[in-house]
């Protein structure tokens, strides 16, 4: 996933869920208990509303709340602003892998 000491098995999960079985489409998300999740929405989204339909994804999937953040966004369902997204997904992999490491490259020799 990344170089130096952030190098560790990962996941990334990208999940679309529509608004039909709900349910069925979560059970095997509810069954990941260990894994951290970062969930990243637009807080105005009219597809699927933060009260109706996000708020609930999130109560249901089954990661420790101290390993769960819900990172809402201002924004609606597209376009999303990606520095914010990208913002949120940097300070996750640094909370989860640890802050990147600058190689140490041999005298006269430019690392890549």
């Amino acid at each position: 996933m990344a170089t130096g000491d952030r190098s560790k098995p990962g996941q990334i999960k990208v999940f679309d869920f529509g608004l039909a079985k709900l349910t069925e489409r979560l059970a095997p998300v509810r069954s990941t208990g260990e894994d951290a999740v970062l969930m990243i929405n637009g807080r105005h989204d009219f597809i699927f509303p933060l009260e109706t339909n996000l708020n609930v994804l999130f109560r249901l999937l089954g990661a420790p709340a101290k390993d769960k953040r819900h990172a809402l966004l201002d924004s609606g369902h597209f376009p999303f602003p990606m520095r914010d997204a990208i913002k949120e997904i940097l300070n996750w992999l640094d909370r989860y892998l640890g802050p990147v490491q600058p190689q140490q490259s041999a005298p006269g020799k430019i690392s890549p």
